[in-house]
């Protein structure tokens, strides 16, 4: 991550702390969400904007693309961002081009927001694409979708308490890590049910997973039909509930569900994670992050072809 000019005294004083909450409260507001992003991280303070050129109907859902040319200050360096209106908080670094019009891939920056808390990550990756800037248009492209790799840097706030280096970025990569697998099965159950593995924002996708992953948090008549098909019908007789349960993050999770969401095979390492609470955790405090990893392969296919951009600032 590049580094950051040290930030204000008031960084942590209420005035931020209002801040960031009226941009969680306003999650659908993505120039808020995007400028609190990067104040919460530095990088509005470390980046000089030298040049930016949009296609408001190009990307990911056709929302939008924006493409800068970026200056770090305190290396003076420049680099070329790549923005998505679709994901707000979701920003490619690369080289900026050579004579051949080619950039360098280097690393995926993001920032995900909870009313609890977020994460900010810097993830390196490798690929390729074409950036061309002719006076006032440019162009863009990534033919090949870049290689996902490590978690380099990042720091997590949770319920007002903030976790940084060693202990933050372990933390994050095993986020990190559940989250790929979860989404794994996510493409997995939806090509087994013959479903569109897309959504065109995070709101359609945390209505149709939720139901599914965490029926023990929504009222009997809106779990879905496999609930019952594992025995749980919702209430109790006797005074005690049918089949196992395991208690976690306050809540109690049964385990013939989750036995028969994930079945033996690559989704069993995820029975654990749900009944523990973890995934649930995870959910409430990454949505946004789980989204992106989901839609990863479409949001880099949305610049599969070369799209034009006009030049803004």
């Amino acid at each position: 991550m590049r580094p950051a000019v040290p930030l204000p005294f008031f960084q942590n004083t209420l005035l931020l702390v209002l801040v960031f909450a009226l941009a969680s409260a306003l999650a659908g507001c993505s120039t808020i969400m995007e400028k609190t992003g990067r104040v919460l991280d530095g990088s509005a303070f470390a980046e000089k904007t030298e040049a930016v050129y949009e296609n408001k109907e190009a990307g990911f859902a056709g929302r939008g693309v924006r493409v800068s040319r970026k200056r770090a200050r305190a290396q003076d360096r420049e680099y070329i961002l790549i923005e998505f209106a679709a994901f707000p908080t979701l920003r490619l670094r690369a080289s900026p081009p050579g004579g051949d019009h080619r950039i360098v891939l280097e690393a995926l920056e993001f920032f995900s927001p909870s009313l609890d808390g977020w994460n900010v990550f810097t993830r390196e990756i490798s690929g390729e694409g074409r950036f061309k800037d002719e006076w006032y248009t440019a162009f863009l492209a990534i033919p090949r979708a870049p290689e996902l790799l490590d978690i380099s840097a990042g720091r997590v706030s949770r319920g007002g308490a903030r976790i940084a280096g060693d202990e933050a970025l372990t933390a994050l990569r095993n986020r990190g890590e559940r989250i790929e697998e979860l989404v794994l099965w996510m493409a997995s159950r939806l090509e087994g049910e013959g479903l569109s593995a897309g959504f065109e924002s995070q709101g359609a996708f945390e209505k149709f997973w939720t139901p599914i992953l965490f029926p023990e948090t929504l009222p009997a008549k809106k779990r879905p039909p496999g609930w019952a098909a594992a025995g749980q019908q919702g209430s109790r007789r006797q005074g005690r509930r049918q089949g196992r349960w395991q208690r976690g993050e306050e809540i109690s999770w049964s385990v013939d569900y989750t036995e028969a969401l994930f079945p033996p095979g690559p989704a069993e390492s995820l029975r654990p994670v749900r009944d523990s609470g973890t995934l649930l955790r995870d959910w409430e405090e990454a949505l946004p992050w789980i989204f992106y990893q989901f839609e990863w392969d479409a949001i880099i296919g949305s610049l599969s072809s070369e799209i034009r951009l006009v030049k803004v600032k």
